[in-house]
């Protein structure tokens, strides 16, 4: 991206033949990949390709082109000519893009058919990092836990761009974001700010946080439980009201209302369902 090349991330959980598509559906002439993934994948299925290299040391795995066969073969010695003195910061210059010109092509999971290529400019990925800038609190030196894999739209604006920029350490997670796992990385980095989808949430709220609220809350409501009763407040045209209040204060404020009390020594039945006091 520093030097005008479109990005196309792909989520590690696609399967071979929608590799192969997102491939060449987006007419890419590069392809980085891990291991695991390539030894599922066909690079003749691949025919716009000019060339496939190996993500832990960037090593050539296919070469259709003689410029990038050179490349791949004298890397170290272009490296050497261009930079006799080692790269320093005066070396860096980024190529200037516009904001509405195509930076990403982003592939959906594909839920129904093929993956869906949505374009991203310049434009959308700088407004989301521009934002994370007025909203929230990471300064350099800060913990993030990345979670969320760079082929996410969320997980590579908000962790890596962001984090990145913002001169904070970023630590990837190798493993499935259980709940266990993400707790371990939490307590260890942790991290000044984090993102991550619903579902990671909800995993954590119902593994480590309802146990303990339940435990604690549950004891406490036990002396009081039959001072509760359930209020109905009815107004036509509007939606029905329903919360829990304590007997004695329940009839307080409502002249009009009347306490219906359930004789503990009678089994209710309505319909065949048992009504509980409790």
């Amino acid at each position: 991206i520093t030097y005008g090349a479109v990005i196309v991330p792909i989520l590690h959980e696609f399967k071979a033949d929608n590799i192969h598509n997102i491939v060449n559906h987006s007419e890419a002439k590069l392809l980085f990949v891990g291991d695991q993934a390539w030894e599922n994948l066909n690079e003749d299925a691949m025919p716009l390709l000019e060339g496939i290299a190996l993500l832990t040391d960037f090593s050539p795995l296919v070469s259709r082109n003689e410029k990038l066969t050179y490349a791949f073969e004298h890397r170290n010695a272009i490296y050497g000519r261009q930079y006799p003195k080692n790269f320093r910061p005066e070396h860096i210059c980024y190529r200037k893009d516009h904001p509405e010109e195509l930076a990403i092509i982003n592939y959906t999971s594909g839920t129904t058919g093929y993956s869906k290529g949505v374009m991203l400019p310049y434009r959308s990925l700088w407004s989301n990092v521009a934002y994370c800038f007025e909203m929230l609190p990471v300064k350099p030196g800060d913990h993030i836990v990345s979670m969320l894999p760079m082929g996410h739209v969320f997980g590579m604006v908000y962790d890596f761009l962001y984090g990145f920029s913002a001169g904070a350490h970023i630590s990837f997670l190798t493993r499935m974001p259980s709940p266990k796992i993400i707790s371990q990385s939490f307590s260890e980095i942790k991290p000044r700010v984090i993102s991550c989808v619903p579902l990671i949430v909800e995993k954590i709220i119902k593994k480590d946080i309802l146990p303990i609220l339940t435990k604690n809350i549950e004891p406490a409501l036990q002396p009081v439980k039959r001072e509760l009763v359930l209020v109905v407040d009815y107004i036509p045209g509007q939606p029905l009201s329903v919360h829990l209040s304590r007997k004695r204060n329940f009839t307080a404020d409502m002249p009009d209302a009347k306490e219906i009390v359930i004789d503990p020594e009678v089994a209710h039945r309505q319909h065949g369902s048992h009504i509980d006091p409790d």
